[in-house]
């Protein structure tokens, strides 16, 4: 009886050692557990890092675009320029441009939606550049890109308020002075938007750099 009880207890002592050797020690396990979480957040800053890219390249290419519409934009306001020159051939004749009003109009509209998207363009670099939180060497070179984008964007917007301004005469004479008035506004505005947009990409570049 007494024999099996003592070899009772040897094979409960040599389970128990065994299973004692097969668990983890807590250090291991917290080891195990802070490299798992130090693995995480680097897999998410990793995949932060590229949404931000993506969205810097995207800034970039747009700013492009706007930078091509301002462009033909220029050339809208020096044709609607040159008519409101011809518009009348003396004071108090009638106006011989029958279509005049409605491209000063369409001019307006174009100034508008010029003005907006250079808005929304600032805005969301703004965004961009308040989501940064350090500095990351993957992000320099889309940064610099969109820093120079946004630079050929401001000097069109700049011709572009020089153009409208210089317009605005000739359209004043021509008899439509609060058309007149709405190609100076909107034109200052988009200026004023395509000039914080650069500066927008400026501090994001310092920011990731």
């Amino acid at each position: 009886m007494r024999h099996s009880l003592f070899l009772t207890s040897a094979l409960v002592f040599v389970a128990a050692t065994g299973r004692a050797q097969s668990l983890p020690s807590f250090e291991a396990a917290l080891a195990g557990a802070r490299d798992g979480i130090l693995k995480a957040r680097a897999e998410q800053v990793q995949a932060k890092d590229a949404q931000l890219a993506q969205e810097i390249g995207r800034a970039s290419r747009d700013a492009d675009s706007i930078a091509s519409d301002a462009w033909r934009l220029r050339s809208d306001i020096s044709d609607v320029r040159r008519r409101a020159q011809h518009a009348q051939s003396g004071p108090g004749q009638p106006n011989n441009d029958p279509f005049l009003r409605n491209d000063i109009q369409r001019l307006v509209w174009e100034l508008r939606d010029f003005s907006r998207v250079v808005g929304d363009l600032a805005r969301d670099i703004q965004r961009i550049a308040r989501s940064v939180q350090q500095k990351d060497p993957d992000l320099v070179q889309p940064a610099r890109a969109l820093v120079g984008s946004a630079q050929r964007l401001n000097s069109e917007a700049g011709w572009i308020r020089n153009e409208a301004n210089w317009a605005s005469w000739d359209i004043r004479r021509a008899g439509f002075s609060m058309e007149a008035w709405d190609v100076e506004r909107e034109s200052s505005a988009a200026e004023d938007s395509s000039r914080q947009a650069q500066s927008e990409a400026q501090r994001l570049l310092q920011q990731v750099q």
